[in-house]
C-alpha cells in the first residue's frame, strides 16, 4: 500500500495516515492478516516523526482496525474491512452533506445537482 502524506494540508499528519490506511483496507489493498509497516519503517517511507505514525497507529488499533502482535508487528484484523467500508461511508455521507448544502445555498435544482454530480463521475475525479 502507498501512502502519501501531504503537510500542507489543514488535515494533521497523523490523520492522514489513519484515513489512508481506513481507506486502503477498505478497497482491499490492505487484508486481514497482512502486517502493516512498523512505526519505524513507516515513519522513514513517508518522512515524518516515528511519533507521529504511532499516534496514527494507536487510533487505528482503538478503531479496532489492527492489532500488536507480541514481537511480531501491527496486523489487519479480521472484520476490519466492512468496518472500513462503513467508516468511508460516514466521510462520504458528511461531504455530500455539505455539497447538497452548497447546492441549496447556490439555489440550484436536483436536476442541475444530479447533472453536475454526473459531470464529475464522467471526468473522473474532483473538482
Amino acid at each position: 500500500m502507498h501512502v502519501h502524506i501531504d503537510p500542507t494540508q489543514a488535515v494533521p499528519v497523523f490523520q492522514q495516515l489513519v484515513d489512508q490506511v481506513v481507506a486502503g483496507i477498505s478497497r482491499g489493498a490492505l487484508r486481514a492478516g497482512d502486517a502493516i509497516p512498523s512505526v519505524r519503517e513507516m515513519a522513514r517511507t513517508v518522512r515524518v516523526n516515528a511519533n507521529t505514525v504511532a499516534k496514527a497507529y494507536r487510533d487505528l488499533e482503538r478503531l479496532g482496525l489492527v492489532e500488536t502482535r507480541k514481537g511480531l508487528g501491527l496486523y489487519v484484523v479480521e472484520g476490519a474491512r466492512e468496518r472500513c467500508r462503513s467508516l468511508c461511508r460516514e466521510r462520504v455521507v458528511a461531504g455530500l452533506d455539505t455539497a447538497l448544502a452548497a447546492v441549496r445555498d447556490a439555489g440550484l435544482t436536483e436536476v442541475e445537482a444530479r447533472e453536475l454530480v454526473d459531470r464529475v463521475f464522467r471526468r473522473g475525479g474532483g473538482s
